[in-house]
Order: structure tokens, then sequence, then C-alpha cells
């Protein structure tokens, strides 16, 4: 965990910015829904604006989550808790925890995986990758998003894709930087969320086997695509 020392403080200081976002964008849509104060003291709002107001949240949410865990990891006062999970049945709880910003969006999301898969992992862990992910692609999708599981050589292999643009260049890179990436506080890009997948993915271990996170542009859906590997 050397690299987190080196690091840390710079993802540090943007996701405390990246929220400092989200919080100005909620506190905005409140102001503006004052503003349209009925007579009968209705206040109006559309679905896509409820969307709206619960993914800026939910990025709070889970940069704090994020923040809060690899604090822990890094003091030695967290230890991945790992169960048997039935992994289609995990994964539909991943897309039932979005389906606000699902519909809203009018984006399909598919869930394609075996009923009978099995594997160990930690649930709490890997569902905030999963959860985190998984709202960064309805964010860039243009129509739909895939959530999938399969078994890929002794290692189970979580996707997800969509049809978007696809990974900028700068954060393809992390395929080749142990899950750093650059830093960019117009674009939202803070690092915190890959950075923390990827300290996720190697406290999943295996005898020799480590876990791994990997990005790719292309494959079905033409788009981005985000890899999880578990040994």
């Amino acid at each position: 965990m050397k690299r987190q020392n080196d690091v840390f403080p710079a993802i540090l200081a943007s996701s405390v910015h990246d929220m400092k976002n989200s919080l100005g964008m909620v506190l905005s849509s409140i102001d503006t829904l004052v503003e349209r104060r009925t007579p009968d003291g209705c206040y109006p709002i559309t679905e896509r604006e409820i969307a709206t107001l619960r993914y800026e949240a939910a990025r709070v949410n889970d940069n704090l989550m994020q923040l809060l865990s690899l604090y822990r990891i890094e003091n030695g006062h967290y230890r991945p808790v790992i169960n048997e999970i039935y992994v289609a049945d995990f994964l539909d709880e991943c897309l039932a925890e979005n389906d606000t910003i699902i519909r809203s969006y009018n984006i399909s999301a598919r869930l394609d995986c075996d009923e009978e898969l099995n594997w160990y992992f930690d649930p709490m862990l890997i569902s905030g990758v999963i959860n985190n992910v998984f709202t960064n692609a309805l964010r860039y999708t243009r129509t739909q998003v895939v959530l999938s599981a399969a078994m890929e050589g002794e290692r189970l292999r979580l996707r997800i894709e969509d049809d978007g643009n696809g990974f900028p260049p700068a954060m393809l890179a992390i395929n080749d930087s142990q899950g750093q990436t650059a830093i960019d506080f117009y674009s939202g890009n803070t690092g915190l969320g890959l950075y923390f997948s990827s300290i996720v993915a190697e406290l999943h271990r295996n005898g020799s086997r480590v876990g791994e996170i990997r990005l790719s542009n292309g494959g079905p859906l033409g788009g981005g695509c985000f890899d999880i590997l578990l040994p």
C-alpha cells in the first residue's frame, strides 16, 4: 500500500473539490425548486430532476465511502470479509439500487450472468466498486449499459460496458499505472473511483494470484468497458 502515500493527498484534494461541485449543484436545484413554489404550497419537480439530484448525492456518498474505506485499509482497520456469493443475485441488487436513474434517463440496463455462478469475495467492497462504475456508465452511455459476470481462467470477471464514447486515453493509462490516472478538476475525473477499485481488487488474493482492474474501449457495445477480475 505504499503507493497510496504518494498519490492519496492529490486524490483527496481533487475529491473534495468534486464533492463541493456536487453539493453546489444540489443546493442550486433546491433553490430552483423553492422559486417554483405554487400558491397552494406545491413544489413541481420532474423525474429527470429527481434522478439528477440522486446522482449528485450518490457521487458524494460514494466519494465519502471510498475515502473512509481507503483510510481504514491504509491504517490496518479493515480486512476483506470474504464470503461465498451468488453472483447473479448480487449484481441484480446493484441494478436495483440504480433503478431511479435508469428509468428517468430512459436507459436500457441488462444483466448477463449465469444464475448458478457463485464466487468468493467481499460483497461490501465489491458493491462499492460496481455501484460507482455503474453510476458513471449511466452518465456517459447513449442508450444502454450491460452488467455481466463470467469466469476468465481461474478468476471471476465482473464487467460493466456501455455504448458511449469510451474512456479517454488518459484513463486507459491506468492499465499500466497501478490504479493511478490523471486528475482533472474540470472534467470531474478525480481518480478516486479507479484508485479505490484497484485497491479493492488487490485485496482479493488467492495464493499467488491477485485481483486487478482493466479498462478498454470497444467490445459488443462499442463504448467503455470496465473489468474487475477476482481470483
